[in-house]
């Protein structure tokens, strides 16, 4: 109204109209601040981390990189370090690991009625196992000079016909598990006398007399050339455990160059248990 009387307080008493600028200002404040630290940090990130899923953490290597990457991978197809033990496969109990893991490609495992003797042969090579390696213990067997029957034999021959006909010409191998031969005669008394004591007669001449070391077997091989009509290279040898607890005797003829590889595979693969030994 004119010329009313103005209080002393009017001044306090008129609304002001920035009020709401005032706090729009004063609210939205920390939430820059906040925005642009934000922003800084992420712009100063080291480009060693990155954030997935709100969540900060070091980068994978690349897939071309090398280096440690590289140190995980395992030779012959085994887990990788980081691969618990649980997880490898295990052997049936009582099996060799050279059961488990099967023969070489293109041999085929084979071995005696009692399981204590196992050698990898060609497919196409004939086999005898135990009685019939054995033919009743005569004197053309290690049984013979054992004095007891030697159940743990292998005979081997691309024809066995021919190799038991005693017609030269034939290549093959037998050989025996004994755990008597093994107590009562030397390693040179096995590959040079007794069923051997011809070898000296019927060979040209007798060639490197070395050590068989192939853990766990060690022993003796001795190498004969110039054996019979056909000029055959034989090979007798035998090999024991650590403890000698019993004894592999072998005798092989290689008649055909082409079979020498066979024998070779034979006498760096057999494979005794001489807890199963049968006599």
């Amino acid at each position: 109204m004119c010329g009313a009387k103005v209080p002393l307080d009017a001044r306090q008493a008129i609304p002001t109209h920035d009020t709401p600028w005032t706090l729009i200002v004063v609210t939205t404040l920390p939430l820059v601040i906040i925005s642009a630290i934000g922003i800084l940090l992420a712009s100063t990130a080291p480009a060693s981390v990155s954030q997935v899923g709100g969540r900060v953490g070091p980068q994978e290597p690349s897939s071309s990189s090398s280096g440690t990457a590289e140190k995980n991978l395992t030779v012959g197809g085994g887990p990788s370090p980081k691969e618990p033990a649980e997880s490898q496969p295990k052997k049936p109990k009582g099996q060799s690991a050279e059961e488990a893991l099967g023969p070489a490609p293109g041999y085929n495992l084979v071995q005696t009625p009692d399981r204590s003797l196992t050698a990898e042969v060609p497919p196409s090579w004939g086999v005898e196992t135990g009685e019939n390696s054995e033919r009743e213990g005569g004197s053309g067997t290690w049984s013979y000079y054992a004095g007891v029957y030697l159940n743990s034999s292998i005979t081997i021959a691309p024809n066995l016909e021919v190799w038991y006909g005693g017609v030269e010409g034939s290549s093959g191998a037998y050989f025996v598990a004994s755990r008597t031969l093994a107590q009562n005669y030397t390693d040179y008394e096995l590959t040079h006398s007794l069923f051997n004591a011809n070898k000296g007669e019927i060979c040209a001449s007798a060639g490197p007399y070395e050590d068989y070391d192939r853990p766990p077997y060690s022993g003796k091989l001795q190498t004969w050339y110039g054996c019979g009509a056909d000029g055959a290279v034989v090979y007798t040898l035998a090999a024991t455990p650590e403890d000698r607890e019993c004894v592999v005797v072998l005798n092989a003829r290689v008649s055909e160059e082409g079979d020498s590889q066979t024998i070779e595979h034979l006498v760096d693969t057999f494979e005794v248990d001489c807890g199963r030994v049968t006599s």
